[in-house]
C-alpha cells in the first residue's frame, strides 16, 4: 500500500507552509528560494497566509511580496527567524492596498558597527507616482542589524504594532514625505542605533503618530528629524525617551527633535529623560 505524504497544500484555505515548498529553517540550508516559491504560489491562488513555522531561515536575497493579498507570518516573534545573509534588504513589499507581515525576527547575520550597515530589514513601497498607497499592517516583529529598520514610502492609513527596532542606524525611515495617517503603537526603538525617525524630503505633507513608544540610546543627532520637503506632523503621545546620549557619532551641536521644514510636533504625556543628553533643543517651523 502506498502512502501519501499530507501537507498544508492538501488542505483547502490552509496556509502556504513554506516547508511544503522546501524550506529547512536549520539556519545553514538556503531558504531564499522556497520561501519565495511559497509566496508566488500564494499570489498564483489569489492571496493567502505564507507561514513560517519555529526555525531559523537563512536568505541569500531579498523576498519579494508584489501583492496585496499575502500574509507573510511565522509562529512567534522570537520562533520564526528571518536571518539574512547578503547587504540587501531583507523584505521587500511593492504593492499596494493592504500587505501584512507579522510575528517574525528578521536579523542580519553578521550585525556590524554604526555607519556600516547595509539594506533595509522591512521596505514597503507603494505606487505614490500613479496615485496608489499602501495600507500596511506589520506587527510583532523585532528587526535587528539593518541600515534602515523600517523603509516606508506612500504608506496611508498603515498600522505598525508591537515592534522591536535594535541595532538598525535608523529605526523608521519616512522615505521621501509620501506617507501619511500612519500609527506605531507600542514599539519600541534603540541599542547601538544612530537615529531613531528620520523623514526625508519630497513635496507632500507627512502625518506620523507615535503612540506608547520608547526611544533610546541614539548616537547622533537629531535623534527625531524632519528635514526637506514641505510639511510633516509627528505626534508623540504616551512615549518614553531616554538615554539618548549623542556624543559618539555628533559634532558640537546636539538636538533630540529638529524640523527644517514647516510642520507640526505635539508631544502628550510623553516622559523625557535628559539623563546623559548632552543638549535636548527643538528646532523646527511651528510647533503647537
Amino acid at each position: 500500500m502506498s502512502l501519501t505524504k499530507v501537507s498544508y497544500s492538501m488542505v483547502t484555505g490552509a496556509p502556504f507552509n513554506v516547508l511544503d515548498y522546501g524550506a529547512v529553517g536549520n539556519g545553514v540550508a538556503n531558504d531564499t528560494a522556497s520561501i519565495q516559491a511559497a509566496i508566488d504560489a500564494a499570489i498564483a491562488n489569489g492571496g493567502g497566509t505564507v507561514y513560517l513555522p519555529p526555525g531559523t531561515y537563512k536568505t541569500t536575497a531579498s523576498i519579494n511580496i508584489t501583492d496585496d493579498v499575502i500574509r507573510l507570518v511565522g509562529a512567534q516573534q522570537y520562533a520564526s527567524i528571518i536571518l539574512s545573509d547578503h547587504t540587501g534588504n531583507a523584505i521587500n513589499i511593492a504593492t499596494n492596498n493592504q500587505p501584512y507581515v507579522g510575528n517574525l525576527y528578521i536579523k542580519r547575520n553578521t550585525i556590524g558597527a554604526r555607519s556600516s550597515r547595509t539594506g533595509v530589514g522591512i521596505r514597503v513601497f507603494g505606487d505614490f507616482a500613479g496615485g496608489s498607497s499602501v495600507q500596511a499592517n506589520i506587527e510583532f516583529c523585532r528587526i535587528e542589524g539593518f541600515s534602515k529598520g523600517l523603509d516606508l514610502y506612500a504608506c496611508f492609513l498603515s498600522y505598525f504594532g508591537n515592534l522591536t527596532l535594535k541595532q538598525n542606524d535608523i529605526s523608521y525611515y519616512l522615505n521621501n514625505n509620501t506617507n501619511d495617517s500612519i500609527t506605531f503603537i507600542a514599539c519600541s526603538s534603540g541599542t547601538s542605533v544612530s537615529q531613531h525617525v528620520v523623514g526625508n524630503g519630497g513635496a507632500a505633507e507627512c502625518g506620523a503618530t507615535f503612540i506608547a513608544c520608547e526611544f533610546e540610546d541614539a548616537f547622533k543627532f537629531p535623534a527625531i528629524s524632519a528635514i526637506g520637503g514641505t510639511g510633516f506632523y509627528y505626534q508623540f503621545t504616551d512615549c518614553y525617551l531616554y538615554e539618548n546620549n549623542f556624543g559618539s557619532d555628533a559634532g558640537s551641536t546636539f538636538n533630540f527633535f529638529r524640523f527644517d521644514v514647516a510642520g507640526y510636533l505635539r508631544v502628550i504625556g510623553s516622559g523625557v529623560n535628559c539623563s546623559g543628553m548632552q543638549d535636548a533643543r527643538l528646532v523646527f517651523g511651528r510647533r503647537n
